[in-house]
């Protein structure tokens, strides 16, 4: 198989196998070091073929180095990036994660800066220069990440790109108030307790002055409890129609609200 088949199909199996590790429902930690994992076995797995492989002619080489390769490496440092990002919010406060924020962007800046020729270039979709910046590219560099300014151009892109995506998530991640960046509190009941509790706050106009309806404030439990609850309706109509009783939640509530109040009152 030549590369560009074996990349392309690899490619699409990175893809599909992240897509699989990833529960946005879920620990955001987890599901970014999971990520973190199975692209890095790609990244393996490319060197691999790589290093045993004999380039056909210059343009195949070209093609690997500027379209493909930098593909991998940069979802490989984007997402290492972002595992440490999400580590970095999980234990600081809206203020911290506002300073970590700006210096990381400083970092990006710097490093687009000291590489604005080849920046350029690549942005320009010009092709006069691909044998210099991406011909006899053979040595393989992720050992080298730590110091990008010795590496080759191809990981040079590779960083570009990677340091693209961590700004757009920074960007989208400040553009955000503190309710979806700082404020969220993983939902463990049930999604049917959830929508149940959700209806009966609206029901009784606990929200807004009695303005929101039953979506948004679904919507909002959604941001904060990290839970899809995008089903709600049909999950509603199913506390509607079951049999013993309509506020089971709301009803497990109430007799452990009272229960915890006795125990205290002891």
């Amino acid at each position: 198989m030549d590369i560009i088949t074996f990349s392309q199909e690899l490619e699409g199996r990175m893809k599909a196998q992240m897509g699989s590790v990833y529960d946005p429902s879920g620990q955001p930690l987890v599901s970014a070091a999971k990520v973190v994992r199975v692209v890095g076995e790609c990244v393996a797995e490319l060197e691999q073929f790589t290093h045993s492989y004999t380039f056909k002619h210059q343009q195949e080489e070209v093609q690997f180095f500027k379209e493909l390769r930098p593909v991998f490496i940069s979802q490989y440092l984007y997402h290492s990036k972002l595992l440490s990002i999400k580590m970095f919010e999980t234990y600081n406060d809206l203020d911290g994660c506002k300073t970590f924020y700006r210096q990381t962007l400083k970092t990006l800046e710097r490093f687009a800066r000291n590489n604005w020729e080849f920046y350029t270039y690549v942005l320009s979709g010009s092709t006069v220069d691909d044998a210099k910046y991406f011909g006899q590219s053979r040595k393989l560099t992720v050992h080298c990440f730590d110091d990008p300014f010795n590496s080759t151009y191809h990981d040079r892109l590779a960083r570009l790109l990677a340091n693209e995506l961590i700004r757009e998530y920074i960007q989208a991640t400040r553009n955000r108030g503190p309710l979806e960046s700082e404020i969220t509190l993983p939902w463990t009941a049930s999604k049917t307790s959830l929508v149940e509790l959700g209806v009966a706050l609206q029901a009784v106009g606990a929200f807004n002055h009695s303005n929101s309806d039953l979506k948004h404030i679904l919507s909002v439990f959604e941001k904060i409890f990290r839970v899809d609850l995008k089903n709600y309706y049909r999950i509603y109509l199913q506390i509607r129609d079951r049999k013993k009783g309509h506020a089971v939640f709301i009803d497990q509530l109430k007799d452990r609200l009272i229960q915890k109040i006795n125990d205290d009152e002891e």
